[in-house]
């Protein structure tokens, strides 16, 4: 039975066996629930990407870097790796105003809006200097780096 909600109308349908299926045919494959793996996470390619560890090294070199942080700003005072706040919902205007075009790595709290701003960002300061931070502040803060870890101070 079909339900179609918006016509409110009820169809009947035929459904034919047909005898290669894998689950119901002649020669089922079949046999048992089987697990699949599956993942939500984002893939980038490594040219795009930098690991918690890598930036934390970056970091203490005091090599000249551009840290962009896309998350909102009050997820940005209250603890972050510094840097520029560009909300992702407020990137256009920012860039907009432009940025250095220099080594730069984006980030977030997961890695996951930092992806979505990363073709933006690196149409700015070009692909080839560019980096997402992958698992964003999480993974930074997982793996015990502290570098650059901000925090708000309460009372002020």
């Amino acid at each position: 039975m079909l339900f179609d909600a918006l016509s409110l109308q009820l169809r009947q349908v035929s459904i034919r066996p047909r005898a290669n299926n894998p689950l119901s045919g002649e020669c089922p494959l079949i046999r048992q629930p089987q697990a699949i793996e599956a993942s939500c996470a984002v893939a980038v390619g490594a040219q795009y990407a930098i690991c918690a560890q890598a930036l934390e090294q970056r970091l203490l070199s005091d090599a000249a870097l551009q840290l962009i942080d896309v998350r909102d700003g009050y997820e940005h005072l209250a603890i972050s790796l510094g840097g520029v706040n560009m909300p992702l919902s407020e990137l256009p205007q920012h860039l907009a105003q432009g940025l250095a075009p220099i080594d730069t790595v984006i980030y977030c709290k997961s890695g996951v809006r930092s992806l979505k701003a990363l073709h933006a960002i690196s149409a700015v300061v070009g692909s080839e200097r560019c980096r997402s931070l992958t698992g964003g502040l999480d993974a930074y803060l997982a793996a015990g780096c502290r570098a650059r870890l901000r925090h708000a101070e309460v009372g002020r």
